[in-house]
């Protein structure tokens, strides 16, 4: 990891080494220490998704960066409205036309993974 920095190193490797490095009792002094916060600014989405997530859930969801976000999204502690709102802005491209019919997909796939129990429309988007 310390060699190349620039190197792109897999999100799986990554989180399975820190959830190595997090099940043995480290040393403050050890490079252990040094390793987890290495891995830490290199991905800071490996930290949060094990803490929050949990080592088991990152494995049911495949190591998927993506679902791995919408899943942290589900779990913050934010109000729903808010919710709603990272995921339009993560899931619909800005500044494109894009057809109402693909809206209303999109944003029913979101409310429905939120367990929100309403059906989504075209206008859902202005508010």
């Amino acid at each position: 990891m310390e060699k190349n920095a620039k190197a792109k190193i897999p999100f799986k490797e990554l989180f399975d080494r820190y959830a190595e490095l997090k099940a043995s009792d480290t040393n403050p002094f050890s490079t252990d220490v040094f390793a987890l916060s290495l891995i830490e600014r290199r991905n800071p989405l490996v930290k949060q998704a094990f803490e929050i997530l949990g080592t088991e859930r990152v494995r049911e969801l495949k190591y998927n960066q993506t679902q791995i976000r919408r899943e942290l999204i589900k779990c913050s502690a934010d109000e729903l409205a808010y919710k709603i709102v990272k995921r339009i802005n993560t899931d619909l491209h800005h500044g494109k036309a894009i057809p109402s019919k693909i809206i209303k997909e999109r944003l029913q796939t979101i409310y429905d993974d939120l367990g929100v129990e309403r059906r989504a429309k075209a206008t859902d988007i202005a508010q």
